[in-house]
């Protein structure tokens, strides 16, 4: 048989680790230099690991274990107490990224409105869709 601490152990554990993780994992992440290569050398690896059938079974089989109630527990408890800092934390993130769409779409001319709604919704709102898929293209290519 193998020894084990109990479950309480492990809990207390776990919940006694979780003032310091915060710092040692801030830490840890300071001395980190070439995180985006490594990741890039590993693309095609991902690439063939997600098109796996086994892997894409065993995700489908851990989203069958969690419930709906449970996903909107978490949601809504641990999510919206973090989404607002993590916003805070990326505005000007956010507001560079935007910023070429935003110029696309300000750039963008706009057929003169006629008297059929839906013939306007497919030329005008048509016009600015086309011309952020445009900007996407250059920008990621």
């Amino acid at each position: 048989m193998v020894k084990i601490k109990s479950l309480e152990t492990i809990k207390n554990r776990w919940s006694s680790a979780i003032p310091r993780v915060p710092g040692a994992y801030k830490e840890g992440v300071s001395t980190v230099t070439d995180w985006k290569e490594r990741a890039l050398e590993g693309q095609s690896l991902y690439e063939k690991k997600m098109s796996d059938a086994a892997i894409l079974k065993r995700r489908a089989k851990a989203l069958e274990n969690v419930s709906t109630d449970e996903w909107k527990s978490k949601a809504a408890n641990l999510g919206s107490a973090r989404i607002g800092a993590g916003m805070s934390a990326n505005v000007d993130k956010y507001t560079k990224g935007f910023a070429p769409f935003r110029e696309a779409i300000a750039n963008t001319s706009l057929p003169p409105r006629s008297e059929d709604g839906m013939q306007n919704l497919t030329n005008r709102a048509g016009a600015v869709v086309q011309a952020l898929i445009q900007k996407k293209k250059e920008l990621v290519g």
